[in-house]
């Protein structure tokens, strides 16, 4: 299965061949990084707005956040009963802050 994201702010091309990620620099068409982490299919995929960062949530049921510039996963977000099949980031506006989570918190 394969799954395209692009993010216009740093030209990165996102190609997903399960359960790998590759980026791609679309101006030179060279690959940016790998990045490895999740045990199983990954399901859903978003960039920030900066594009700097990228959330992926997968049928291991976790959450990863990449550093889009380094290919390294940043942050696990485990402990979901299930897949995450969603993963989305708060683009509230500059100086607007998301409420914090606590545990068992649904988002």
């Amino acid at each position: 299965s394969t799954l395209l994201c692009c993010c216009a702010a740093g030209a990165v091309l996102l190609l997903l061949l399960l359960p790998l990620l590759r980026l791609w620099d679309v101006e030179t068409g060279k690959e940016r990084a790998t990045l490895s982490g999740h045990t199983a299919e990954i399901v859903s995929v978003c960039f920030n707005t900066a594009g700097d960062l990228l959330a992926t949530g997968s049928f291991d049921h976790d959450s990863r956040l990449w550093d889009v510039r380094s290919g390294q996963c940043v942050h696990v977000l485990s402990g979901h009963r299930g897949e995450v099949s969603s993963t989305v980031f708060n683009h509230a506006g500059e100086g607007q802050h998301a409420p914090a989570l606590r545990a068992g918190d649904c988002i």
